[in-house]
């Protein structure tokens, strides 16, 4: 039994306190600590570390244009804050998020870019084409 034998061979140097290695012909020893000796571990220093803050996540709703991503209107929707709104001047997409969840997937409209003013995407005459991925969700701008 091949097993048998390799588990006989694993005790046997498991036992073993200490063994030599051939490196470049030359025996190295080494010493095989006891097993039954544990590390402390101080469990006050992992406590007292100070966590690491990230933020908060925040995505909204987007499309891809011909120009990046972009959020369609100006609310972003985060894990500890709720509903928030985008900060003024952010570029955005002039469309409803209702618009936006109706479209079939891998479709291309034309839209209208426009600019985030207290939470709401106010319309401008620039116009590009959205193309709708059924992952929507992207991270937030701002």
């Amino acid at each position: 039994c091949f097993f048998c034998i390799a588990l006989v061979i694993v005790v046997a140097f498991t036992e073993t306190k200490a063994a030599k290695l051939t490196e470049n012909s030359e025996e190295i020893p080494v010493d095989h600590s006891d097993e039954s000796e544990e590390e402390d571990i101080d469990d006050d220093n992992i406590e007292s570390e100070e966590e690491d803050n990230y933020g908060d996540i925040c995505t909204v709703e987007g499309v891809e244009t011909d120009y990046g991503k972009f959020p369609v209107n100006c609310t972003k929707t985060c894990l500890q804050g709720g509903d928030q709104l985008l900060s003024n001047s952010t570029t955005c997409i002039y469309m409803l998020n209702q618009t936006l969840r109706a479209m079939p997937d891998h479709t291309t409209v034309p839209c209208f870019l426009g600019s985030c003013f207290h939470g709401v995407c106010i319309n401008s005459t620039n116009a590009t084409s959205c193309m709708k991925y059924p992952v929507m969700n992207m991270e937030a701008p701002n």
